[in-house]
């Protein structure tokens, strides 16, 4: 009887430990572009909510705040922002300049 006790209160502490580290891994702000969509999986449970917070002109950005709640009790609150595609075009004339980076650098854009 004791080690069934143990077993089923090591099974329930794995599955709260399970829920603490999807909700802390979570992340707090969303950034989705264009037509793309939120796919992340959830533990069972586990839902978004929430409303729209700030709508900028329709060629910007929507902003949204999200709860990641269990049931009816809030875990963590999200921002989600779905923006247009940003379209770059590289233009201009080489001047001979070198530069070392470690990725891409962009250094300014334009929405024409």
């Amino acid at each position: 009887m004791k080690n069934i006790r143990k077993v089923i209160i090591i099974f329930c502490l794995l599955i709260l430990y399970a829920y603490f580290i999807n909700v802390y891994n979570f992340p707090s702000n969303i950034i989705i572009y264009g037509e793309n969509q939120l796919n992340y999986r959830l533990c069972p449970f586990l839902s978004l909510r929430g409303e729209t917070k700030t709508s900028a002109s329709k060629e910007q950005f929507v902003k949204y705040d999200l709860n990641l709640s269990l049931g009816n009790i809030d875990l963590k609150q999200v921002e989600l922002t779905i923006a247009n595609d940003i379209k770059l075009v590289p233009v201009g004339k080489m001047i001979g300049l070198k530069l070392y980076s470690d990725g891409v650098m962009i250094v300014g854009f334009s929405r024409n």
